[in-house]
C-alpha cells in the first residue's frame, strides 16, 4: 500500500476549484500539504486547453534525471461533454505532437470528471440525483474551499472501495486511476 506521506505532488488542473478538490483529497489520504506543488493555473482561456498542453511538460519534468523518484504526477481536468476515454486521448495526442511519449513509467494518476468537478463535489454531498450531463458549475459559486467535505468524502471512499450503486462512471474511472498508481503500475 502506498504511503501518501513520503510522496510529493505535481498537480496540473484546470482552475483553483480542481486545485482545492486535488489538495483535500490528498490531505485525506495523509498527503504532506507543503509537499503538493500546484502547477500555474491558467489567468484566462479554456482551462481543458491549458492542461492539455502543459501535460507534455509535466511527464518531461517526471522523467527528468534529477527529478525525485517519489513524486506522483496528479491531471485534473472536465471531461465537459466529451467521455473520459475522449479526454485521455486527447492528452495522448498532444504528446505524441510534442513528440513525447505519453504516460508510460510514471507516476501520474487521470482525474477526469465529467462533466466538470463540481459533479463529483455534489455526489460527494450526498445529492443521489446528480447526474453527469448536466452542468453544476453554476451552484457552486461559494468559496472553493467548501468542496473539503467533498473531497474528504472521495478519499474515504475510495480507501473503501466500496462503491454505492448509482455511483457515477467518471467517480469508478478515478478509483481505477487511484488503484493503479496504490499497486505501483504505471
Amino acid at each position: 500500500m502506498m504511503n501518501f506521506e513520503k510522496h510529493r505532488y505535481e498537480v496540473l488542473c484546470e482552475d483553483q476549484q480542481m486545485a482545492c478538490f486535488v489538495r483535500y483529497f490528498l490531505i485525506a489520504h495523509g498527503a504532506n500539504p507543503r509537499k503538493i506543488f500546484v502547477w500555474d493555473l491558467p489567468m484566462q482561456g479554456c482551462g481543458e486547453q491549458y492542461v492539455r498542453e502543459k501535460y507534455p511538460k509535466l511527464l518531461q519534468t517526471m522523467r527528468s534525471r534529477n527529478y525525485e523518484k517519489n513524486w506522483i504526477g496528479i491531471v485534473c481536468t472536465d471531461a465537459d461533454t466529451r467521455t473520459v476515454q475522449e479526454r485521455i486521448g486527447k492528452l495522448k495526442d498532444q504528446c505524441e505532437a510534442a513528440e513525447i511519449q505519453s504516460r508510460s513509467g510514471e507516476a501520474v494518476m487521470m482525474f477526469i470528471p465529467k462533466r466538470n468537478i463540481e459533479t463529483w463535489i455534489r455526489w460527494y454531498e450526498g445529492k443521489r440525483d446528480t447526474n453527469e450531463s448536466e452542468d453544476y458549475g453554476h451552484f457552486y459559486r461559494n468559496r472553493e474551499s467548501d468542496c473539503k467535505p467533498a473531497a474528504v468524502a472521495m478519499a474515504q471512499n475510495f480507501r473503501s472501495g466500496v462503491f454505492p450503486d448509482g455511483t457515477l462512471g467518471s467517480v469508478v474511472l478515478a478509483y481505477e486511476e487511484y488503484r493503479r498508481l496504490l499497486r505501483g503500475q504505471k
